[in-house]
């Protein structure tokens, strides 16, 4: 049960993500599936508390070298992953690489 909380809670916030170039922030699926996973995240969160063998024991963030290795990955994933975006547009808009017309020789 905990771990469909979470995949549904995961996939729902992707959805939203994926729904803002479409609709918009305010558009309704969007807000659906962000409440959707406001509300199924805590709920995982308290089921992991409560539950004899969690899928998650969250007793080992209380051990402070996890929780700063897990800060770091996390720190460094969300840079690392920012990287691609802006190799993208230094590529195209910088460097103009992809307008120019190659002709076969």
């Amino acid at each position: 049960m905990g771990g469909d909380l979470v995949c549904v809670a995961r996939a729902a916030l992707a959805r939203g993500l994926v729904e803002v170039g479409d609709g918009g922030w305010a558009s309704p699926r969007v807000l659906i599936a962000f409440l959707l996973a406001a509300t199924l995240l805590p709920a995982f969160i308290v089921r992991s508390l409560r539950h004899p063998e969690p899928l998650l024991d969250l007793s080992l963030f209380r051990i402070r070298s996890f929780s700063v290795a897990n800060l770091a990955a996390l720190v460094f994933s969300i840079s690392f992953f920012g990287q691609v975006p802006v190799g993208i547009l230094c590529l195209t808009s910088v460097w103009h690489y992809g307008s120019n017309k190659v002709s076969a020789s």
